[in-house]
């Protein structure tokens, strides 16, 4: 039902739109005070959805035969690999939107040095800080599991370490 209150092709909370016979629909945010308390339900069930996909993702690389996990079923399943490779498909470009679309709201909410102020502390600094931690924990795991133990010393000086550089599960952030 239309708010009384709004004018004339504007959806409450959301964006206003104009369309003159034969011409294209033109989309344009409300003013960054109508959009303070906006709730994007719809978005958060499609991010729910999208984690929930993540999670069987994930649980099924081990038993279809693709990927590199460190378990792999030795009779992988290969329709597993089919839905693999759908959700693949749109799973990933659906939380880029997304976050384009937020982003956005945001740039155009906030202008664009709040919207790197807040990329930059939510965003940046985590991830400087926790990848840190997270690839040296990983890197000695790994060097303990290749090498055995008391080589992780050896393999930093080596420059082993250095050119396996990656920003681990974090790899979305490079996009």
């Amino acid at each position: 039902a239309a708010d009384s209150d709004q004018p004339a092709g504007t959806q409450p909370g959301c964006c206003s739109y104009t369309q003159e016979e034969g011409a294209s629909l033109t989309v344009s945010a409300v003013s960054p005070m109508s959009q303070q308390n906006v709730r994007y339900h719809a978005l958060d069930s499609m991010r729910a959805v999208m984690m929930l996909l993540g999670i069987y993702l994930h649980v099924v690389v081990g038993y279809s035969g693709d990927g590199s996990w460190p378990y792999k079923d030795p009779q992988p399943t290969h329709a597993l690999s089919f839905t693999l490779g759908m959700i693949h498909g749109f799973r990933m470009p659906a939380f880029f939107a997304m976050a384009g679309f937020f982003g956005a709201l945001l740039w155009n909410g906030r202008g664009a040095a709040s919207f790197i102020h807040n990329r930059v502390k939510r965003i940046l600094l985590p991830f400087a800080l926790f990848w840190t931690l997270l690839f040296a924990l990983m890197a000695w795991i790994v060097v303990n599991l290749e090498r055995g133990p008391g080589h992780y010393l050896e393999a930093w000086m080596s420059g082993a370490l250095i050119r396996r550089l990656h920003p681990l599960h974090l790899w979305f952030l490079e996009y």
